[in-house]
């Protein structure tokens, strides 16, 4: 069914990882069992900094979401993060990439290129 004039955001009630984006590029990647609500603290906290003029939460423009079951969620966001290497991410420690060949294939949403790599600063 297709409503007419809406936007159909089911995807965002499901588990699944996010990619914040701020004027074509990815600032930060997460994940969550419930994008809709991780995502509306990222905005909240975004709001609070616009009040007080403090650094709290990230600033984007849009999101892009891809739902992912609850067991290859660190997988998934890993891949992300790999792929477009968000400033706002820290490094990931835990060793080796896991194996993620069969990776979502075609539902992999077409997100702006990455960056070139840089040098990176723990925030």
């Amino acid at each position: 069914m297709k409503l007419e004039g809406f936007v159909d955001v089911s995807a965002m009630l499901q588990s699944g990882v996010y990619a914040l984006v701020r004027h074509g590029e990815v600032v930060y990647v997460g994940q969550s069992r419930v994008m809709l609500a991780r995502v509306c603290n990222h905005r909240t906290a975004w709001g609070r900094r616009k009040l007080t003029g403090k650094a709290r939460g990230i600033v984007f423009d849009s999101i892009w979401v891809m739902p992912v079951h609850v067991d290859r969620l660190d997988e998934v966001e890993y891949d992300m993060i790999q792929r477009y290497r968000p400033k706002l991410n820290k490094i990931w420690n835990g060793g080796p990439p896991p194996e993620i060949a069969a990776l979502i294939g075609h539902l992999i949403p077409t997100l702006p290129a990455a960056p070139e790599p840089r040098i990176r600063r723990r925030i």
